[in-house]
């Protein structure tokens, strides 16, 4: 899959809001942290241990994501959600002395998840609650970026390295009615390869934690 394909399906997905016009649709941009399975209880469990800023930085250093998300309404409980993001996995550092200066890169492993599912809203009233459930197709691949101070510069993909995956993701979120927009904050876990992989192949799972802006009906 190449960048212009990943590229074609968040436009898909941005222009998702034209059709169904009957229906009562939002459109949302977003933000988060990606952590490993692996690293879920590590992170959680110390987050108290430092600032704020300190925690959030711990956990961004572990995954990171974006993520633009359309839905729109079913029924009075029921909506229908379409997602398309980048999530980040950095890995080892890897230093490079060239011609008397030390560079610093980074091994990131890379997940694009593009996901369809339904959300069900257990409240819904200027503070929203709901459950969620997503069928997903993820395209995974391998990046080295370039570290300059905080900032990560991606340098390119190892597209031989690159494959797809199909998976799934359950979890829940409340929303806040803000009156000219929406603030949502969504909780997932997701199942990166549960179908197609190969024999071999480890469980790729990660909790995505997601703070949005939506505009649009709720």
């Amino acid at each position: 899959m190449s960048i212009k394909r990943i590229c074609t399906a968040l436009a898909f997905v941005a222009c998702m809001s034209s059709v169904s016009a009957f229906a009562q649709s939002s459109f949302g941009i977003g933000l988060g942290l990606s952590t490993p399975n692996e690293a879920i209880s590590s992170v959680y469990n110390n987050i108290s241990t430092g600032t704020l800023k300190e925690d959030l930085q711990d956990a961004a250093s572990l995954g990171y994501h974006f993520q633009l998300k359309y839905r729109f309404g079913l029924g009075e409980s029921v909506r229908f959600a379409a997602s398309a993001g980048l999530h980040r996995f950095p890995g080892a550092d890897i230093l490079l002395n060239y011609d008397g200066k030390t560079y610093e890169f980074e091994a990131t492993s890379n997940i694009v998840p593009i996901t369809a599912g339904l959300e069900y809203s257990l409240v819904k009233s200027t503070i929203g609650v709901y459950l969620a459930g997503d069928l997903s197709y993820n395209y995974f691949s391998n990046s080295l970026d370039l570290k300059q101070g905080d900032i990560s510069v991606p340098l390119g993909i190892n597209e031989d390295a690159s494959y797809s995956r199909v998976g799934a993701a359950l979890g829940a979120g409340v929303d806040f009615d803000l009156s000219v927009a929406t603030l949502d904050i969504t909780g997932k876990y997701h199942f990166a390869n549960l179908i197609n992989k190969e024999a071999d192949e480890p469980d790729r799972s990660y909790f995505a934690l997601t703070l949005s802006v939506c505009f649009g009906s709720r």
